[in-house]
């Protein structure tokens, strides 16, 4: 039993992990979106003003 119950933690454990990772990963990617359309439309904003 106590061998089963730690493999469930241990999976669990595993899990989140994974999740996290994946989560922040597509955080960072969302971030460097973000960051693309600001200096895109600074470049569009220099344009019009020159």
């Amino acid at each position: 039993m106590k061998k089963g119950a730690l493999l469930l933690s241990l999976i669990g454990n595993l899990l989140l992990f994974i999740t996290l990772k994946v989560a922040k990963d597509r955080n960072d990617a969302f971030e460097r979106q973000i960051i693309a359309a600001d200096a895109k439309a600074e470049v569009m904003q220099d344009n019009q003003e020159g």
